[in-house]
């Protein structure tokens, strides 16, 4: 017989070893990490694209927050002709062009829900979320949202760089 004590010692090892080990702790686990866009395709009403060399982004997951910032398209923004004192034409074309915002997620089987905390437009820290439907393998994450209003599905490809 295995004396009592022992037994209160070896059951909360097991709980806390058991709770580590969960599907949920794996999943976010393999999501940890910082990754960057290798390509995005999308499916727009009348059109289909692929972008096969994406600009500049950087996508970082920790146990419970995100932070993404990444440049839309396949060209590299133009730089201001005035660094101190960019026109409004120059800021609308660099500023549209890049998506930035940091909060929590939460993921359940293969979604994943970003809540952000701080974000480049301001509409984003009102209360909104997005959801991605989400896959890893490997150094591989493939994330993909959907927007209605026109329906448009965008597929993006990351690879782990860290």
């Amino acid at each position: 017989m295995v004396p009592f004590f022992k037994l209160t010692l070896a059951v909360p090892s097991l709980l806390v070893i058991l709770a580590y080990h969960s599907p949920a702790s794996t999943v976010q686990s393999a999501l940890e990490g910082v990754w960057k866009v290798v390509e995005v395709s999308f499916t727009e009403p009348d059109t289909t694209g692929t972008i096969s060399n994406p600009q500049a982004s950087l996508y970082i997951f920790t146990k419970r927050h995100y932070s993404i910032m990444t440049v839309v398209g396949s060209e590299p923004r133009a730089l201001f002709a005035d660094p101190s004192q960019p026109t409004d034409a120059e800021m609308l074309a660099a500023y549209g062009s890049f998506v930035a915002n940091s909060g929590t997620y939460v993921t359940t089987d293969s979604t994943l829900e970003t809540h952000p905390i701080v974000a480049r437009n301001p509409n984003f820290m009102a209360g909104e979320s997005a959801a991605f439907t989400y896959r890893v393998s490997g150094d591989s994450l493939w994330l993909t949202s959907t927007e209605e209003d026109p329906v448009v599905e965008i597929r993006r490809t990351l690879l782990r760089i860290e």
